[in-house]
């Protein structure tokens, strides 16, 4: 019955439904999450984006190991019937696309309902990610990558890990929490990342030992530590100007990412660890470039008033 599902999904391929999926399964992959997380930490607040990070990381973590212990195959590795019309890895069950998309909208749309009164605003947010979620489950689908199950169960981990996640947080005694600063926290995460990617590497060399996504979120982790300290010493950047400037900040943020991501990738060849590298330097360019950017502009507009 799900190959039949599958092999129907792939049965309205056209050349202008390609273009349509890959723009959308991209929505669930690691540099959609760091084009929204420079948007949340540029245009928004910080701390969200900060704990937007963690908690996709933690998602991600969670779907390695149950795919780990389910092992199932994919479609098209059951079915010859099934075409792979995208490079894939590692196991099938749970979809890591639909998972990963549903745990940042799930984020989103938290922060939406306890921090906007606007019923219109909610609503429209709830229709709009709904809809994109149910496109993002129909792409793995059409890929051949997942069957339909695979989504369901993809959804239903990125619609729960994160209640999930703020429950365990309020359990956290308020002393530990208190002890906890920003400073530590920071400082703690770039040692980390710093000793892993360490690791990593030496393994890399030692016995080819290869993970782009682990590698990917080990330089942005470490950007992110790098940059607050030099925002906190330095910049010293406010995210919020209003909505309309937050949107403009946020399309030149996503354009100045995009292309330098092409870039880098023109000289740079994103596997092993220079995935590292290359995510590293985004990261620097979402939390200390830009921000700088963006306030030298506030700066010079100030005095043009003045």
């Amino acid at each position: 019955m799900e190959v039949e599902i599958v092999k129907f999904f792939q049965k309205i391929s056209n050349s202008f439904h390609d273009v349509f999926f890959e723009l959308i399964t991209r929505m669930g992959e690691e540099t959609f999450f760091l084009i929204i997380f420079a948007g949340l930490y540029i245009c928004y607040n910080k701390f969200f984006a900060v704990k937007y990070t963690f908690y996709y990381l933690i998602s991600v973590g969670i779907n390695s190991l149950v795919k780990g212990i389910i092992r199932r195959p994919r479609p098209y590795e059951i079915s010859s019937e099934i075409i792979n019309r995208l490079p894939a890895s590692n196991y099938s069950f749970p979809s890591g696309h639909t998972q990963g998309y549903f745990v940042q909208a799930t984020m989103i749309m938290n922060e939406i309902n306890v921090k906007s009164e606007r019923e219109k605003l909610k609503i429209t947010s709830l229709v709009c990610l709904s809809i994109f979620g149910l496109f993002v489950m129909i792409s793995r689908l059409y890929w051949g990558q997942h069957f339909a199950t695979d989504v369901i169960a993809g959804m239903m981990f990125g619609l729960t890990i994160p209640f999930v996640l703020d429950f365990l947080i309020g359990l956290i005694p308020k002393e530990w929490k208190n002890k906890l600063t920003e400073e530590r926290i920071f400082f703690i995460i770039g040692v980390l990342c710093l000793i892993v990617t360490s690791v990593f590497i030496a393994l890399e060399i030692g016995i080819n030992f290869s993970s782009r996504k682990v590698y990917k979120f080990l330089g942005v982790l470490l950007a992110m530590s790098v940059g607050y300290f030099v925002d906190l010493k330095f910049i010293k950047y406010q995210p919020n100007q209003g909505w309309m400037w937050g949107i403009i900040k946020f399309f030149i943020s996503t354009i100045v990412l995009v292309g330098m991501y092409l870039l880098l990738t023109l000289f740079i060849p994103v596997k092993g660890y220079f995935c590292f590298l290359v995510y590293f330097i985004l990261g620097i360019m979402a939390t200390i470039v830009l921000p700088l950017i963006f306030k030298l502009l506030i700066i010079v507009q100030f005095l043009k008033k003045k």
